[in-house]
């Protein structure tokens, strides 16, 4: 599942990064990728 590799790659360190460090195409996938997880779980 494609999804599950791009979410367990984050890590709650993450949120302490320089805002800009990660871009926003990488983000808003990542985020969709949660969103899809949440409802399968």
């Amino acid at each position: 599942m494609r999804e599950w590799s791009l979410a367990k790659n984050w890590s709650p360190d993450t949120r302490y990064r320089i805002v800009g460090s990660i871009n926003r195409s990488d983000a808003t996938e990542r985020v969709a990728a949660i969103k899809t997880l949440m409802e399968v779980l």
